[in-house]
């Protein structure tokens, strides 16, 4: 319906495209009646993987070769398609009744997901696990601005409720859950955390619920006191001195000494100055083989 249905064509002027240039490619057309030794079309690709078909995109191959060869959603996939199905889902959402909007609310979500996946730059989010007292984990390198943009402009819009779940991780950053005290807490910016926390339950009734870790709970309120939420300040100052280490190959750096190091204070990692109370004054890096940003 959507290639020969004009209703279904419908032009949604509040496009929620990531700010990025989509691909262009020439028309493709799938291999006609190819399928695979189970039996499944190039269309069951569009539901079981992500555009490119890096997961099954070589496998199940049989006397007809592979989807990777035979199907346009796994050998070309663009930007502009998965976009232009996500928006079409959006408007809707919209137009159908409530009952019928929340039935098509989870396959929406997962196309937005591939739409996501195929305008945006790859995830490089580290899960760091810690059981020195409790079972902890936590995110590294969460924060994502494309995503950010994409998720954040769905999640404004009524019944796209699970889209601010997705906004408030890509927006405001890392996180970390105590299993045992059952407690979030919000690492680089809990203060972004609240705004989007009251958002989503003012507007939507809805609690926002953490996506990059597999926990089945809901996010303990970001919003005040915030000492209970903020690490301390020159806590916050160390993870970001690790963020600059991790973004920027420091283990090829001239010299690193001392960053990383549990057993070593941060103000006393190679080219960091702090003054009296341990926090920090000055960075100088300068001429030691720094990559990346």
């Amino acid at each position: 319906a959507n290639q020969n249905c004009c209703y279904c064509q419908i032009d949604v002027t509040n496009d929620v495209s990531p700010t990025v240039a989509p691909s262009s490619s020439e028309t493709c057309v799938d291999t006609p009646e190819w399928t695979n030794v189970n039996g499944n079309g190039c269309e069951w690709y569009q539901d079981s993987d992500f555009p490119g078909c890096p997961i099954y995109g070589t496998n199940f191959t049989g006397d007809k070769g592979s989807a990777a060869e035979e199907c346009c959603y796994c050998k070309d996939p663009t930007c502009e398609d998965w976009s232009s199905r996500c928006q079409n889902y959006k408007a809707s959402l919209f137009l159908l009744p409530s009952d019928q909007a929340q039935a098509l609310q989870a396959h929406a979500i997962s196309v937005c997901k591939k739409a996501a996946y195929s305008c945006c730059e790859e995830d490089n989010v580290e899960i760091v696990t810690n059981q020195r007292h409790s079972v902890s984990m936590e995110t590294v390198g969460l924060y994502n601005e494309c995503k950010c943009d994409f998720w954040s402009r769905l999640c404004e819009d009524i019944r796209q409720i699970e889209a601010c779940d997705y906004a408030a991780e890509y927006c405001c950053g890392d996180y970390r859950y105590d299993a045992g005290i059952e407690t979030f807490k919000f690492l680089n910016s809990p203060q972004c955390y609240c705004d989007f926390y009251n958002y989503a339950e003012n507007e939507f009734a809805h609690k926002l619920k953490p996506k990059a870790l597999n926990v089945e709970k809901e996010f303990t309120s970001p919003c005040g006191p915030f000492k209970t939420y903020w690490l301390s300040k020159s806590g916050v100052e160390k993870r970001s001195l690790e963020l600059i280490y991790n973004g920027t190959n420091g283990q090829n750096w001239t010299n690193n000494v001392g960053w990383k190091d549990e057993t070593v204070d941060h103000c006393e990692w190679y080219g960091i100055s702090c003054d009296a109370d341990g926090f920090v004054t000055d960075i100088d890096l300068r001429d030691n083989n720094l990559v990346g940003q």
